[in-house]
């Protein structure tokens, strides 16, 4: 649960509230429920793409609580 939570504050952060870099906005943002494919077993917290004037801005998010061990 406080995983999501500061899931859903990042998104809000970037999605919601003004970015402090001139010209860049968030133009969309998805949550994943399952894996990326079958054969990755990762799904990540987040996907956002930010709009700059060079272009598109892909990027997922991943909020590390420093909970998982090393290996994973």
């Amino acid at each position: 649960m406080t995983h999501q939570l500061l899931v859903n504050q990042a998104i809000v952060l970037v999605a919601f509230q003004p970015i402090a870099i001139p010209n860049v906005r968030c133009d969309r943002w998805l949550v994943f429920q399952e894996a990326l494919a079958p054969a990755i077993h990762l799904i990540p917290d987040a996907y956002v793409e930010l709009q700059t004037a060079a272009g598109i801005r892909p990027m997922f998010l991943e909020v590390d609580r420093g909970t998982e061990s090393q290996s994973v």
